[in-house]
């Protein structure tokens, strides 16, 4: 049987599981292993014509140094590339692009004469997180593209209220390409689904499932989001996140049928180097 002191202190864990306030906390000197994978596909057909058609995979691998904590509380991180690789089609036309520790192994389907293609997939990227999450960044072009112009990269948004299993907030949606395309003011629910083991963690499992109709551009699609988060809320850090997102629609235009299907997934991981 066990001891009072142990049912009380049993019950005190729970409470403290009730409600808990997630955030990031990254000190001055921590590092960690980082990785992103992201995986595309689009088609856009008009009158049995394909006007746009690719799909691509791209993976960001490297580490993530802080080199600092700014006075307003954010991390200054800095992420060195290890390994940039983007691979896929264009319509009909491969392309590949590998560079490993600095050296350009594989530039197919791309300018090799550009003087910025190898900066562009090795340069440093620079990260500023907040406890919240959000996050801005220092970049290459392309890099700046990948991270700034698109949602939860690292993780989930966080609200500043400590939360328990079952509750939700709302956050501002974006993906790239429906950026580009004019398909704007999209927002989605977060659902904490409760706390779980994950890579030897205690985390906080983040879920969103949803459907909802939008505009792009003069076509009306269907949005089907899904997403999954763990956060370990005792070393304040996401470990895991991997979001998918895919736009469905047909329309008539200029009296012509028409049709968009896009899916993208992303997944970020990340794995502290003890020190």
């Amino acid at each position: 049987m066990r001891s009072l002191a142990a049912l009380l202190l049993l019950a005190g864990v729970a409470r403290a599981q009730d409600a808990r306030t997630l955030a990031w906390k990254l000190a001055e000197g921590d590092k960690a292993a980082v990785s992103w994978t992201a995986v595309g596909r689009a088609k856009v057909v008009v009158e049995g014509r394909t006007l746009l058609s690719y799909d691509f995979t791209q993976e960001l691998s490297g580490k993530l140094s802080v080199a600092s904590v700014l006075r307003d509380g954010r991390a200054e991180c800095l992420v060195s590339p290890r390994k940039h690789e983007l691979k896929g089609k264009m319509r009909t036309l491969p392309f590949h692009l590998l560079v490993e520790d600095g050296d350009l192994v594989e530039a197919k389907g791309f300018d090799t004469g550009r003087k910025d293609l190898r900066k562009i997939a090795t340069e440093p990227i620079w990260l500023k997180v907040a406890a919240n999450g959000t996050y801005a960044v220092e970049g290459s072009e392309e890099v700046v593209k990948f991270f700034a112009n698109q949602d939860s990269v690292i993780g989930p948004d966080l609200p500043s209220t400590a939360l328990k299993a079952g509750d939700e907030w709302k956050t501002a949606l974006m993906l790239v390409d429906a950026k580009e395309f004019g398909m704007k003011g999209l927002t989605g629910t977060y659902r904490l689904a409760g706390f779980e083991r994950h890579a030897d963690a205690d985390c906080a499992k983040i879920t969103m499932d949803e459907t909802q109709d939008a505009m792009l551009k003069s076509v009306k699609v269907r949005n089907e989001i899904k997403r999954e988060a763990f956060f370990d809320p005792a070393a304040g850090r996401c470990l895991k996140a991997k979001k998918s997102w895919r736009i469905s629609g047909s329309a008539e235009l200029d009296g012509q049928e028409g049709s968009v299907d896009m899916e993208f997934t992303v997944e970020f991981r990340l794995e502290p180097i003890r020190k």
